[in-house]
């Protein structure tokens, strides 16, 4: 605000660092909805809940979601540590990165995958570490669900290793040299459902709860789709539409994720993509 008064009533007046404002070269308030997400990441919260989601990767290499309740207390004092200490090569000492797109929603992955595809998850709105690969899309643009949708498609990780680098290694920059086909709103819709549902799946995975009767449904119908449309080779399993456990549900909504990235590329019944 102060520079904006500058800039009107002495254009020639010198206009004020993020220092002399008191702010840090990442605290940047443009939009007035976001602040109060910017204000936290810098300053930290105040008054009893002090405590926020902290993700620093999965050595378990799940997809689609974690198990790892990490928290991190965000008081101001801690906050004031973290950012001062940044980039120090003392032992212990934290390496803030893009704190800008912390306490957004993203997509992180499992660095090293050999001969599986990508390990893709979502990540809900968090401090993560920096040296935890991650992307995070901007949702006008596409949403972070459907975005891993793609990410956890066959046909994602049969261009990776076909056309980009064929390593066991998943790279942000391997990431980035792949083409990236934009959704139609029907279709970003359906790949941030089966990306929902999957994660709803996975979940119930973790703890060995029997999937919910609407889950189980959703999944039937998707089984019933892929039977009377899909390619032979997504087709699923006979005793698949039984779907008796979340992981059976998970198995048939990832296939029709595969069914998605096909189409949307143009490939459709080209497949399969499995070779990685």
């Amino acid at each position: 605000m102060e520079n904006s008064r500058r800039q009107r009533v002495r254009p020639s007046r010198p206009r004020l660092s993020p220092r002399d404002l008191g702010l840090h070269s990442g605290e940047k308030y443009t939009n007035a909805a976001d602040s109060p997400r910017i204000a936290v990441i810098y300053n930290g919260l105040r008054g009893r809940g002090q405590w926020l989601p902290f993700r620093k990767g999965d050595p378990e290499g799940n997809r689609w979601v974690d198990n790892e309740p990490l928290l991190i207390e965000w008081s101001p004092a801690n906050v004031a540590w973290f950012l001062d200490s940044s980039g120090r090569r003392e032992s212990g000492m934290p390496v803030v990165r893009n704190a800008q797109l912390y306490l957004t929603p993203g997509v992180t992955w499992t660095a090293v995958a050999n001969h599986v595809a990508m390990k893709a998850r979502y990540q809900d709105a968090c401090v993560f570490d920096a040296d935890s690969m991650r992307l995070t899309p901007d949702e006008r643009v596409l949403r972070p669900l459907a975005l891993l949708a793609l990410f956890n498609s066959d046909l994602v990780s049969f261009m990776k290793m076909r056309f980009a680098r064929n390593t066991a290694k998943w790279e942000i920059g391997d990431l980035r040299a792949l083409p990236l086909a934009m959704p139609t709103p029907a279709q970003e819709e359906r790949l941030t459902t089966l990306a929902g549902r999957a994660i709803e799946a996975k979940r119930l995975t973790f703890t060995d709860e029997q999937q919910s009767h609407e889950l189980a449904a959703y999944s039937r119908e998707l089984a019933a789709e892929l039977t009377a449309h899909a390619p032979g080779y997504l087709k699923p399993h006979p005793q698949r539409p039984l779907l008796d456990t979340a992981h059976a549900c998970l198995k048939v909504i990832e296939l029709v994720v595969n069914w998605e990235a096909e189409k949307l590329y143009g490939v459709e019944g080209l497949g399969p993509f499995d070779e990685f």
